[in-house]
C-alpha cells in the first residue's frame, strides 16, 4: 500500500468519519480547509504516521507546516522522511 493510500485511511480514522468515502479524499484535498481537520486532528494524524511509518516529525522543522497543507504534500513529506531514515 502506498503512502498516499495509507493517508486516506488515516484521515478517515483520525476524523472518526466512516461516512467520508475514500474517493472524497483526493491528493489535492487540503487538510484543514477541505477535510475540516483542526489542530488536534493534525497532531493525531502526525502520531499515527509516526507509528505506521516508523518516522519522526521534528516540531521545529520549518517545512512541517507546509507538509501538512494537503494530502499530497504530506505524502511527499512522509516519503522523504522514509528515504532519509532507510
Amino acid at each position: 500500500m502506498s503512502v498516499l493510500e495509507s493517508l486516506y485511511g488515516l484521515v478517515r480514522q483520525v476524523l472518526h468519519d466512516a461516512s467520508l468515502a475514500t474517493d472524497e479524499i483526493k491528493p489535492e484535498s487540503r487538510l484543514r480547509e477541505d477535510l475540516g481537520m483542526d489542530s488536534v486532528s493534525l497532531v493525531d494524524l502526525m502520531v499515527e504516521l509516526e507509528s505506521l511509518f516508523d518516522i519522526w516529525f521534528d516540531p521545529l522543522d520549518p517545512q512541517l507546516s507546509r507538509a501538512f497543507q494537503s494530502v499530497q504534500t504530506l505524502a511527499r513529506f512522509v516519503e522523504m522522511r522514509q528515504e532519509s531514515v532507510g
